[in-house]
């Protein structure tokens, strides 16, 4: 088993950023979408291509099914379940519960070897269990072990790349101006992970707890440098820290002026709309200038770049000035949402 591991780790008065391949994650990524335990949150173009590539028998299946069933035992995230904005303890803001719902998954992103991943597991799953997951892994190996030789010759450059990419000068004073924009005065510490990916037209990064899972292909994929999404996401990661209390107030302050609760999943109206802003817009605008393009398409959601836009000027001009999220900036940005809302409602018509 094999880890590349490139760490100094970065460190930003309470912010600590790793960037990484590690098999045991890439193998546990590979078979947890493949598997298919829970569409949406697993991705389906793994089993798309696996099925083309390998095909699944009777017995796969069956041993897909029981994965399921286990998996579903041990992930648990209550924040998830609320969804009115009003109600859950998080507000317009990303969840705490996230950070710690996936313990199984966290065995093997934390580990250098499938020895060690299993080691930890041990201690967390009955005798049962274990026994069946050592078996899961051992059937699928001939398949999987072909994907994660790409991995593995690969990954360790993408991995150097976005490393110096992400230990620019002045990134170290801009995550901690981003903290204390969010009053976050504790400890946030991120791990970005490279795993394997079909060869598609695109590349999906998906932040899992403490995690960053960048799924890329190491054949098509690899030369890219996204050090922007990984900013994206420690974004999220810093704003879930934020005190339950400030969450709850600042949602209360957004709807007050604009009545938008209800029209789109809660995490779209406001937390990525910040995100995009901190760990894209301005990150790319202040550290990667010749790349800035204001009009760019920020988000694959219209709403969330169109936002962005939006609140950009408002929130650049408070994070200049080391202003809080809590200086009057979130009713500036509930007015922008409000007279936005005022137009779709009219062009609909």
């Amino acid at each position: 088993m094999l880890v590349f591991l490139l760490f100094s780790p970065l460190a930003f008065a309470g912010v600590q950023i790793e960037v990484a391949y590690r098999e045991p994650a890439d193998i546990f990524d590979i078979m947890d979408s493949v598997s298919q335990w829970w569409p949406g949150f697993t991705e389906v173009e793994y089993q798309k291509y696996w099925d083309k590539k390998f095909g699944s028998d009777e017995k796969d299946k069956e041993l897909f099914k029981k994965y399921g069933s286990f998996r579903e035992k041990y992930y648990n995230d209550p924040d998830q379940k609320e969804k009115d904005p009003l109600k859950n303890r998080n507000g317009f803001f990303s969840t705490l519960g996230s950070i710690n719902a996936d313990p199984v998954a966290e065995a093997f992103y934390s580990s250098s070897s499938m020895a060690e991943a299993f080691g930890k597991l041990k201690k967390i799953i009955t005798p049962k269990e274990f026994g069946f997951l050592k078996d899961f892994y051992k059937h699928f190996e001939p398949r999987y072990s072909q994907l994660t030789t790409e991995s593995k010759k690969v990954f360790p450059k993408a991995v150097t790349l976005v490393k110096k990419s992400t230990s620019r000068k002045g990134i170290r004073e801009y995550l901690e101006r981003v903290a204390d924009f969010y009053n976050v005065k504790v400890d946030v510490t991120y791990t970005v992970i490279y795993v394997w990916w079909p060869p598609l037209n695109r590349t999906y990064a998906s932040p899992t707890g403490k995690y960053l899972v960048m799924r890329y292909n190491p054949i098509k994929h690899s030369k890219y440098d996204d050090s922007d999404i990984v900013m994206h996401e420690i974004i999220h990661t810093i704003s879930a820290k934020q005190s339950l209390k400030q969450k709850k107030t600042l949602t209360k302050e957004f709807l007050n002026k604009c009545s938008i609760n209800g029209k789109m999943e809660s995490l779209r109206i406001l937390e990525e709309p910040l995100a995009v802003i901190f760990g894209q817009m301005l990150f790319i605008k202040q550290f990667i200038p010749n790349k800035f393009r204001f009009d760019s398409n920020w988000y694959s959601k219209p709403w969330i770049s169109m936002f962005a836009k939006l609140s950009m000027p408002v929130v650049e001009e408070n994070f200049k000035a080391g202003k809080s999220i809590n200086d009057n900036l979130i009713p500036r940005l509930s007015k922008i949402c409000a007279e936005a809302v005022q137009v779709s409602t009219q062009l609909a018509k």
